[in-house]
C-alpha cells in the first residue's frame, strides 16, 4: 500500500522539487545570510549535516534542530 502511494505521488514530488530548485536559484544568498545572521547564530548548525540555515536552503535540505527540555 505504501509503495502504491509513493508511485502515485511521484509526479507531485518531481513538480515540487523543480519549483524548489527554481526558487533557490533566484535567492540572493549573501543578502539572506546578512538579514538572518542573528537568527543563524541563535539556531546554529544542523547537528546531522553540519550546514547552517542558508547552506541547507541552498542544498534544498532540511535542518534538524535539537531541543533541550
Amino acid at each position: 500500500m505504501l509503495d502504491k502511494r509513493s508511485v502515485q505521488n511521484e509526479d507531485l514530488y518531481k513538480k515540487l522539487e523543480k519549483e524548489t530548485e527554481d526558487i533557490v536559484k533566484k535567492l540572493k544568498v549573501d543578502e539572506l545570510r546578512k538579514a538572518n545572521k542573528e537568527l543563524m547564530n541563535d539556531i546554529g548548525d544542523c547537528f546531522l549535516s553540519c550546514m547552517d540555515l542558508v547552506e541547507a536552503i541552498e542544498a534544498q535540505d532540511c535542518m534538524c534542530i535539537g531541543l533541550q527540555i
